[in-house]
């Protein structure tokens, strides 16, 4: 089973698979409106994590992997790169929008050697420091930032909550 999209592989009609934002975003960049490239997990990954007692699937992380060196040779940036690092952005993507119900993670990859190059490349030190602050706001200070993987249990977790729940059954 394929697990993992890029953007321009998605469209609208892909909306069960996808989650709304991901086919939404995947419409848009094929529209040639200016998205940033990204990649997209569907949500058969995330039925499949509670299917499995809340294991990642198989083959999820080779496939995240793969499609991450993808979005570094369209970008000409690296995940973890001192120099040019690429940030992600992790979100919940649920059929339906839910409106500050599910988790984000923002600037995965974001680290010391990374805002220095964020500054750098900006030329805009202030949006360099206030790029952490954001994350601190919007995310729960225990997830680490560090690896994709590490991102997408809590997405997956945000799904189930209570609160996102009762929001899906009204």
């Amino acid at each position: 089973m394929r697990y993992v999209y890029l953007f321009h592989e998605g469209n609208a009609g892909m909306k069960e698979l996808l989650g709304g934002k991901g086919a939404n975003l995947a419409e848009m960049t094929n529209l040639g409106l200016p998205v940033p490239p990204g990649l997209i997990v569907t949500t058969d990954a995330c039925r499949d994590y509670y299917r499995d007692g809340k294991r990642l699937p198989e083959g999820l992380d080779e496939e995240v992997a793969r499609n991450l060196r993808a979005l570094e040779e369209e970008t000409g940036k690296r995940f973890g790169d001192p120099h040019q690092p690429l940030l992600l952005s992790v979100r919940s993507g649920a059929v339906f929008s839910m409106p500050g119900m599910m988790d984000t993670v923002l600037n995965l990859g974001l680290n010391p050697a990374t805002f220095r190059a964020l500054a750098e490349n900006t030329g805009n030190e202030w949006f360099a420091r206030d790029t952490p602050t954001a994350v601190s706001f919007r995310c729960l200070p225990t997830w680490s930032w560090k690896s994709p993987r590490t991102s997408l249990r809590p997405s997956f977790r945000s799904a189930r909550t209570r609160r996102a729940c009762g929001w899906i059954r009204s």
